[in-house]
């Protein structure tokens, strides 16, 4: 607006004082109105185009807004989602579970192992069925290396396990007579080294089946401290150097 007046001055000027000017203010004044008519077609460039980039920017700004709305919806949706996920495993955790029993006989049936070279298998408390292998089969004297024949021992036992008891604890107990073990007293002081070590390679070798569980299974050594027989003579010797699988009850 003061810059409108100011032009309107002008021109009055020019028309009111034409013979007191004379040549040179005409020239003066009219080279003044147009540095302003100038300034004034650039004023009204650069309102035109704020006036635009304000109509974008508001545009923008909607579209914006807009989105993030529909995102928000989005989310909320999610979250309505994810608590109803929520409630019905909750409510499925809450059901209760019918356990069948596993398959073959139930609690245990010693005569599941019959048949097996050099095992006898017989019913203990609990439930529990107790495998006591020969010794022999498993070990050469002084050795803690399963024998080819005591792997194909090893391996059947580990199918029947693995088919009619799956899920069961298994402890593997090492046993030995009262005879120091001289031949292996480098590498086993004491007969609590030897069992140990020996039951140990027994249920090593019944998890590499594949059939036996490793987080239920234990072996553990008893030296001569469980005996079932005289150590006098050499029968109940043989007897008492055993490894003795137990497949715990339910």
């Amino acid at each position: 607006m003061h810059m409108r007046s100011r032009l309107a001055l002008i021109s009055l000027t020019m028309v009111v004082l034409p013979g007191f000017s004379g040549g040179c203010g005409v020239m003066s004044l009219q080279k003044e109105v147009d540095w302003y008519k100038q300034q004034l077609s650039s004023s009204e460039s650069d309102r035109h185009r704020l006036e635009l980039e304000l109509a974008q920017s508001e545009g923008s700004q909607k579209g914006w807004s807009d989105r993030t709305s529909d995102l928000r919806g989005e989310l909320d949706r999610a979250e309505q989602e994810l608590l109803a996920l929520r409630a019905q495993q909750e409510s499925r955790d809450l059901e209760p579970v019918d356990i069948q029993p596993v398959s073959g006989t139930f609690p245990g049936d010693p005569e599941d192992f019959a048949g097996i070279e050099g095992v006898q298998a017989t019913r203990g408390e609990n439930d529990e069925i107790r495998l006591t292998l020969d010794q022999q089969i498993l070990f050469a004297a002084g050795s803690v290396s399963i024998r080819k024949s005591g792997a194909e021992t090893l391996g059947r036992i580990a199918d029947v396990i693995g088919r009619s008891y799956p899920g069961r604890e298994l402890r593997v107990e090492g046993h030995t007579d009262n005879a120091p073990p001289e031949k292996v007293k480098a590498l086993y002081p004491t007969n609590w080294e030897l069992s140990t070590a020996r039951a140990c390679v027994v249920l090593r070798a019944l998890i590499d089946t594949g059939k036996v569980d490793a987080r239920r299974a234990a072996a553990i050594g008893y030296a001569d401290q469980h005996p079932v027989a005289e150590n006098t003579t050499d029968a109940g010797r043989h007897q008492n150097r055993r490894v003795e699988v137990i497949v715990r009850g339910r």
